[in-house]
């Protein structure tokens, strides 16, 4: 529309449409809903999101309030370094139900803030990420991996994973039973398990292995280390 007005035209002739998606989850009897939010930009969150929603709410009770908690869905850097470890030399297995099969793509920053961006099988055997995984220097996330999934569903999914609790489920995602859902409820199937069965499970297994803190970390630092002089000696 811009290109067909010209971007000085007044503003009445042209407009920018803003979009988020909305799953609301049921509360039981406990009455408190989560409410899972899909944004292009984080700046829409309080001047429209939390209107909007708020709104939404109290239409149906005027004492209901809305608030938002971030926290719980965070992830540290050193998750995708544990995520990079799991791929390499434990096939992927992060539990009997929960496989990586592929890392598609990661991102890093060092100290001096240069940041990097690596795809097409995005995995430790990388000599840049072998590098940047021996100097210990570096923060990983966000990652674009697979995960095939066998605990109350089965399903092979491709996510893209932030730090901040954010992910994407992309199409060539699919359950083993495609069968049994219809298609038009498949995306909001596969946003609704990742949110409530896969990132949480796969959180709780970074979150409770005190091997990886305790000596596995070290382990494929210095494993790195070694394998990147190797390579360094040709």
């Amino acid at each position: 529309m811009k290109r067909f007005f010209g971007t000085q035209s007044d503003w009445r002739d042209f407009h920018q449409r803003e979009a988020f998606d909305v799953v609301i989850f049921d509360g039981g009897e406990s009455g408190e809903h989560s409410v899972l939010v899909s944004a292009r930009e984080d700046r829409l969150i309080k001047p429209v999101i939390i209107p909007a929603l708020t709104a939404l709410v109290t239409e149906a009770d005027p004492d209901a309030t809305v608030s938002t908690d971030f926290m719980p869905e965070a992830l540290d850097s050193d998750f995708y370094l544990w995520l990079l470890y799991f791929h390499k030399y434990e096939s992927g297995l992060l539990s009997a139900a929960v496989k990586i099969t592929d890392i598609n793509e990661i991102e890093s920053s060092d100290r001096q803030r240069r940041s990097g961006k690596f795809g097409a099988g995005a995995g430790a055997d990388r000599i840049e990420l072998l590098a940047l995984i021996a100097k210990d220097q570096a923060k990983f996330g966000p990652a674009k991996f697979s995960v095939r999934y066998e605990e109350g569903i089965e399903a092979d999914l491709d996510l893209h994973v932030f730090p901040d609790g954010g992910y994407s489920v992309f199409k060539t995602s699919e359950y083993k039973d495609h069968r049994s859902i219809p298609g038009n409820m498949l995306g909001h199937k596969l946003v609704e398990d990742v949110f409530e069965l896969v990132l949480p499970s796969i959180r709780s297994l970074y979150n409770h292995d005190s091997d990886w803190r305790t000596g596995t970390r070290e382990e494929f630092i210095r494993r790195s280390k070694s394998e990147l002089d190797a390579v360094s000696r040709g």
